[in-house]
């Protein structure tokens, strides 16, 4: 109920957009207007990877998850017990599961793709390991299951 009234008091700042859903299907949408001319016009030339860990925000609170994740690899994402694994994301989808495994001083970074990975991929996610590795201060080795 509190977010309708909140919705209500901002419905002047908020503008009706149309939004590219999954497999081209259209959804309905809300933007600030003051925000509406830049996000028209701003163009993502490049794909965006991420790996997310386990109970990540961005996963969590959608009551709706198929914009996310296919119904074939909900279970996988979203496990018993409320246990979120940690996902591959690339441009906001989930692509693959991961997991980590310590061996001596080096850190073993298990990826299991839902969908077969392109070269340009797994770069990505060659480059998004290594960072994470930067940050841990430990050598990363990556493994892909296909």
């Amino acid at each position: 109920m509190k977010d309708a009234k909140i919705f209500g008091e901002l419905q002047e700042e908020l503008l009706e957009v149309r939004v590219e859903g999954k497999k081209g299907a259209d959804q309905t949408g809300w933007s600030l207007r003051e925000d509406y001319d830049e996000l028209t016009n701003t163009y993502l030339n490049d794909h965006i990877l991420r790996l997310l860990p386990s109970f990540d925000p961005y996963m969590l609170g959608h009551a709706e998850k198929t914009h996310l994740v296919d119904a074939p690899y909900y279970k996988r994402i979203y496990r018993n017990a409320g246990w979120i694994s940690p996902v591959v994301l690339l441009n906001g989808r989930v692509v693959g599961i991961w997991f980590s495994k310590r061996r001596g001083n080096r850190l073993s970074l298990g990826i299991e793709p839902i969908e077969k990975f392109s070269k340009a991929i797994r770069k990505k996610i060659e480059e998004e390991a290594a960072s994470l590795g930067e940050f841990l201060g430990n050598p990363l080795e990556i493994r892909i299951t296909e």
